[in-house]
């Protein structure tokens, strides 16, 4: 529905921006509820200011690789770029996707990322040593290309994990007694 919305046109990207974490507190009480006009506006400011982040990383990401594969090899490069690169997302994420600020949880948040990292990693790493299977001697521009498409998917499960899991309240995790 939120693709279909895009594509069509109906997405109102004024109220996206208003329901962007930080500018509710920024326009005053009057605007507090302005994603409300729009069943998705919100889910869409936080896939926006994700991938935008995403994008940073990505870049940090693949300019660690490159400059590191060759002196240590494709799997300690790809390991230490990696991260390097969850530690800046997941602090990103934590501030302006979701916007968590302040230390309260930071280091729960940061120690899910890691296991978030983890699974991602792994994706990563499999492909890298599967494409090391198919392709002996491949060259650092297809092994860059077949590590971006595994970090895709990586970021795809990154999202939702971070989405419903890392940066949940606590409060809404739980389920209440009676």
């Amino acid at each position: 529905m939120l693709v279909r919305d895009l594509v069509i046109g109906r997405v109102p990207f004024a109220v996206v921006q208003a329901a962007l974490p930080g500018r509710v507190a920024k326009r005053g009480p009057g605007h507090a509820h302005a994603h409300a006009a729009h069943p998705h506006a919100a889910l869409l400011a936080q896939m926006l200011s994700f991938v935008s982040v995403g994008a940073l990383c990505t870049t940090v990401y693949a300019l660690l690789y490159l400059t590191l594969s060759d002196a240590w090899g494709d799997q300690t490069a790809n390991f230490a770029a990696q991260l390097v690169a969850a530690v800046l997302n997941t602090a990103l994420n934590r501030r302006h996707t979701f916007g968590v600020r302040g230390r309260e949880g930071a280091a729960r948040h940061h120690g899910q990322g890691l296991l978030v990292f983890g699974l991602g990693w792994g994706l990563t790493s499999g492909a890298l040593a599967l494409l090391g299977v198919l392709v002996p001697g491949s060259s650092h521009v297809l092994e860059l290309g077949v590590l971006c498409l595994a970090n895709l998917a990586a970021t795809a499960l990154r999202f939702l994990l971070f989405r419903f899991w890392v940066f949940t309240p606590r409060e809404a995790c739980s389920t209440p007694t009676r």
